[in-house]
């Protein structure tokens, strides 16, 4: 029952883990977290050791190539304002580990040139066309600050790729956005 109710409260979330799932990419193995539809929260800590006080965050995905984490993808369905896009892109650049849960398994280190997936899903075909646009521009000004940001400053972030879409580009493996995240990771 769980399973259904995550569905409905995060069905671009969900439907991206499972695309992922399903999709199997030479290397790399994606981990998929409970707003996605697996089965445990993935948290990204400071140091090795996993206590409370050095978790930062929990990403929707992460992939593992070569026994580091060199892939870590955010889905934003809701709540798309600047510092929820911004704080989800910085907040993994304080982190060092991914370490499975209740210690089942070595940690793994981030790798040195992560990168960043940021799936936005735009429901402003509700609106009008207008606050349409303006959300547009906000997230290509968004995108540039944060490459700025990855160009200026010593982050352990190296690449950023913001993918924005209506819900419908994301909803199937063939669909155009969902086509796009897999040949950026294919090309990892």
């Amino acid at each position: 029952m769980e399973g259904n109710s995550m569905v409905e409260k995060h069905p671009i979330h969900v439907a991206i883990g499972n695309i992922l799932k399903d999709t199997e990419i030479k290397g790399l193995e994606p981990i998929i977290g409970t707003d996605c539809g697996g089965l445990n929260k993935i948290k990204l800590y400071r140091t090795d050791k996993p206590l409370r006080g050095t978790a930062y965050c929990e990403p929707d995905i992460i992939i593992l190539k070569e026994d580091k984490v060199c892939v870590i993808i955010e889905i934003e369905e809701t709540g798309r304002t600047p510092i929820k896009i911004f704080g989800k892109f910085l907040t993994p650049n304080l982190t060092q580990f991914y370490i499975p849960p209740r210690n089942k398994g070595k940690p793994y280190k981030l790798d040195d040139t992560i990168i960043f997936i940021q799936i936005i899903v735009s429901y402003e075909e509700k609106t009008t066309t207008h606050f349409e646009e303006m959300k547009r521009e906000q997230y290509e000004i968004i995108k540039q600050k944060i490459e700025e940001l990855i160009k200026t400053a010593p982050l352990l972030i190296k690449h950023y790729y913001m993918i924005v879409g209506k819900p419908e580009e994301f909803q199937k493996k063939e669909s155009p956005k969902s086509a796009e995240l897999i040949t950026l990771l294919q090309n990892i």
